[in-house]
């Protein structure tokens, strides 16, 4: 009876029910509870399940900076050993650094040094960001890869500046890992990857020349193309920050079999981003072709002679997400031969659209549509009349800058289905025109509008059973 007296009841939980329970906790309190006893120490900071601690180092040329403040070279030795001696395994490791220099690189090799390989064995993510020569950053990051067994998620990417300049490499850069997951490079290409638990990568499409290893400049620009991802779920091919200053590669493929082959590797790929400016239509169709599990696509901008190519969008029956930031085409795009049962999320950026061809998108719930000012009422007669499961619309009136917004507003009250609507750009005035009411509307957002009062009360007599007004991104006037 004793016995039981002594025991405090919190400890007899489960081990995962308390890292529930300072998984709920505020920072300054889960820290605090690391000091109650050994065993909550060692849940909080030695396991998987609470991976909101992260270890965070920015260095310049000059200092390092921790979470906290900026140190200086001394000080960075003593963070170092503290690192070293402590028991703490961090789960998410970032490391960014900025100016190449003698300090930068020693820093560097003393904090990655300090982590042993318990820590390193801990590590879930690990983001390297970089706005230096990476040379000797990467080799001692990918020659430690094989050694982190549980990490999932690998970042190496670009921070803000002038970019990276690159030496010419004179060596194999082999990116080895049973554990990734998840992989993002955004600063060089390895020459090879084994990475056969890899489900989601993306990788920049503006790496400069050099900073591809293993490969001639003639053939680094298709290296993306050549690698084995037969296993792959999500692919992002994207640009670069805005931030970062770029110069593109002087030689482009012009062996488009590359991209064929890519493609036709990934026929259990789930989802695609394609940030390139223009994807030409026969890359279009080599995805619809091999890429047949898709349930999302994002393409920026789909260049295509063929206006009916949407069409081999059937081959794709679980995509559910679709986005077409662009079309190049010279004719109206038309939709009319696709059958897309389960296509739930469409968004049509920039192009002319055979409108009765909308027919065919009677399954979609949620539309974003960039509005021209020609074909205003055509649009929207086109979705009251074909797309009745839609729910949420999204207007999007940067296309008609010099156009009164009420054109669109006086054909809103044919769309009798739309519960939540969002007005994108555009000048709102005071209107004295008595509109038609919607009142099926329930949620009114503005987003990057210019409107000219706080009280707008023809929105009030036009939208009359809103539950949410909202124009926090607005610009008042």
């Amino acid at each position: 009876m004793g016995s039981q007296q002594r025991t405090c009841p919190i400890n007899l939980l489960p081990f995962e029910v308390l890292c529930k329970i300072f998984d709920q906790l505020d920072l300054r309190s889960v820290k605090s509870a690391s000091l109650t006893c050994q065993r909550w120490e060692q849940i909080i900071f030695s396991n998987l399940y609470i991976k909101r601690f992260a270890l965070y180092v920015a260095c310049s040329g000059r200092s390092i900076s921790s979470s906290t403040s900026t140190i200086g070279k001394h000080e960075m030795k003593h963070l170092a050993r503290l690192i070293k001696a402590s028991k703490r395994c961090y789960p998410n490791l970032t490391l960014e650094f900025d100016r190449r220099s003698e300090f930068t690189d020693h820093a560097f090799h003393m904090l990655f040094e300090s982590l042993s390989y318990q820590k390193l064995d801990h590590l879930v993510v690990l983001k390297l960001v970089l706005k230096a020569d990476p040379d000797l950053m990467v080799m001692m990051v990918v020659n430690a890869v094989p050694e982190m067994s549980r990490l999932a998620s690998l970042h190496i990417t670009l921070g803000c500046g002038y970019g990276v300049a690159m030496s010419q490499p004179e060596f194999h850069m082999d990116l080895k890992s049973a554990s990734l997951r998840h992989l993002e490079l955004k600063a060089f290409l390895p020459d090879s990857m084994n990475l056969p638990s890899l489900k989601s990568l993306e990788v920049s499409l503006h790496l400069k020349a050099d900073m591809i290893y293993g490969h001639s400049l003639r053939q680094r620009d298709e290296m993306p193309y050549s690698l084995q991802l037969d296993r792959l779920e999500e692919l992002t091919f994207s640009q670069p920050p805005s931030c970062v200053k770029w110069h593109p590669s002087t030689q482009k493929t012009n062996r488009p079999g590359y991209k064929f082959r890519f493609y036709q590797q990934l026929t259990g790929l789930k989802k695609l981003h394609l940030f390139e400016n223009k994807t030409p239509e026969n890359i279009f169709l080599a995805i619809c072709d091999s890429c047949t599990c898709l349930t999302e696509l994002w393409i920026e901008g789909l260049q295509i002679l063929d206006p009916n190519a949407p069409r081999h969008l059937t081959k794709l029956p679980f995509l559910r997400r679709l986005t077409v930031n662009e079309f190049i085409a010279p004719s109206r795009i038309s939709f009319q031969s696709a059958h897309l049962p389960n296509l739930e999320h469409l968004q049509l950026g920039r192009g002319t659209f055979a409108y009765d061809s909308f027919r065919v998108l009677g399954a979609v719930k949620s539309l974003q549509l960039l509005v021209s000012a020609k074909h205003v009422e055509e649009s929207m007669r086109a979705i009251a009349q074909h797309m009745h499961n839609l729910t949420v619309l999204i207007l999007n009136l940067d296309a008609m800058p010099d156009c009164d917004p009420l054109l669109v507003l006086q054909s809103l009250h044919l769309l009798t289905t739309v519960r939540e609507l969002v007005l994108e750009g555009g000048n709102f005035h005071q209107y004295t025109y008595q509109p038609k009411p919607m009142p099926e509307l329930q949620k009114l957002r503005f987003r990057d509008c210019r409107l000219h009062s706080r009280e707008l009360p023809w929105l009030r007599r036009m939208f009359p059973n809103l539950t949410v007004l909202d124009t926090r991104q607005c610009q008042f006037i």
